[in-house]
């Protein structure tokens, strides 16, 4: 097949750009021939041009497009702007310079079929003007939020979206959600899950502790839940640790994490963004991984701290408990999500209890991860097998195969 994959953002930088990565790397893998449009800020570099044949990009922070790239999140892990904050003359020129992009595109590639990410504004603008060509759209959860936070661009994303043919959900209760926002037929959302590099994150021999190697990884923002990690991190005084915080983001939220990181001292180390290799080294020598977000898809970097031996405690969410239903309970603690308020943002005062409950998992799985004999390697194999981005694109090919 040929195949146009489309991404409204920086293909490299988050959890959608790494499944549109393997999406990437496995369509050529099928030798099918691919074409990517995606968006970044000016001057950026990409290795993507390895992975798909033909790569457009979308060049934000000079004319037309003289703002910076807008996120799916309202906190990236690079300088962005806020889709709630963009007028409606900018508005029209995103919309113009992408379909200008992917028309010249599509008359260069000609696709068989076009694979967009995210139930937004680039999915239903192509959509509108390309009907004729079959689509599917990989929701990846962040849509779903400024679908909420933003009801005047509603009418806009709905125009194209409720003609896509195939939508594919991380988990069945988003795709109760996709039903439920956008009215959109439930039997043409299909659960496919998202996936981890099984080559590349997988067990490795680990330090004894002590000290207890912990990772984060993931935009620093308040919604992935950071600043009460390091909180809670700050209180405990019966587990022998070094802490690993791994990613970026940007403004206030930033700087609020960086700060409460730092009063850790030397029991932390503030590594920043890194590739997916560099991931992998710190995560095959970590015993225990958080994750203590406050909304969230399918957390795709909990199936790569699994695969590389680590326990992992990370909050109530539907995908995480997916995750967990799989494996073998002792691997992994969960921790009830506080109150929330528009979508993402604790009530003031569950946050001492959330705190708290964030510092008592970490102390019962650091516990845990002390006995050598919980991870049993075949067993851990089997158990996220079916998560292997081979395995999650082979079931997204037979979509693709119908369609056309």
């Amino acid at each position: 097949m040929r195949i146009l994959h489309t991404i409204s953002q920086h293909p490299e930088a988050t959890g959608s750009g790494i499944y549109l990565q393997a999406m990437l790397r496995q369509s050529r893998a099928a030798h099918h021939a691919s074409a990517l449009v995606a968006a970044v800020n000016d001057n950026t570099l990409l290795t993507t041009h390895q992975r798909a044949d033909v790569v457009d990009l979308v060049s934000f922070g000079r004319k037309p497009l003289d703002f910076p790239l807008p996120g799916m999140s309202d906190v990236m892990p690079y300088v962005s702007s806020r889709f709630c904050d963009l007028s409606l003359g900018q508005i029209h020129r995103y919309e113009e310079v992408f379909l200008d992009t992917v028309a010249r595109r599509i008359d260069a590639f000609a696709p068989d079929i076009i694979h967009s990410h995210h139930l937004w504004l680039l999915s239903s603008l192509i959509k509108k003007n390309f009907p004729h060509i079959p689509m599917v759209v990989s929701s990846h959860g962040s849509d779903l939020r400024q679908f909420r936070l933003c009801p005047h661009l509603c009418q806009r994303v709905l125009e194209g979206c409720s003609a896509v043919e195939c939508i594919l959900s991380l988990t069945p209760a988003q795709k109760e959600e996709i039903v439920s926002l956008y009215g959109l037929d439930r039997d043409k959302i299909i659960v496919t899950g998202a996936g981890y590099n099984s080559s590349r994150f997988c067990l490795a021999e680990k330090a004894p502790p002590p000290p207890i190697e912990i990772t984060y990884c993931g935009k620093l923002s308040r919604a992935k839940g950071v600043p009460w990690m390091l909180k809670a991190l700050q209180s405990l005084n019966n587990v022998d640790f070094h802490f690993h915080l791994v990613g970026s983001g940007s403004g206030p939220e930033e700087q609020e994490c960086l700060l409460l990181a730092r009063s850790l001292t030397s029991k932390v180390t503030v590594h920043g963004s890194l590739s997916q290799p560099a991931l992998a080294e710190i995560l095959q020598r970590s015993h225990l991984f958080v994750l203590p977000s406050l909304y969230e898809g399918l957390p795709l970097v909990v199936l790569e701290a699994l695969a590389c031996g680590c326990h992992v405690v990370t909050t109530e969410l539907a995908g995480a408990q997916i995750i967990a239903d799989a494996v073998d309970s002792r691997l992994m603690t969960m921790i009830a999500l506080p109150r929330l308020h528009r979508i993402d943002h604790p009530v003031a005062e569950d946050e001492p209890a959330f705190v708290a409950a964030i510092a008592g998992a970490i102390e019962a799985a650091a516990r845990r991860s002390l006995d050598p004999r919980s991870i049993d390697s075949l067993i851990l194999g089997s158990s996220l097998a079916p998560f292997t981005w081979k395995n999650i694109f082979a079931a997204i090919e037979k979509h693709y195969y119908g369609l056309l």
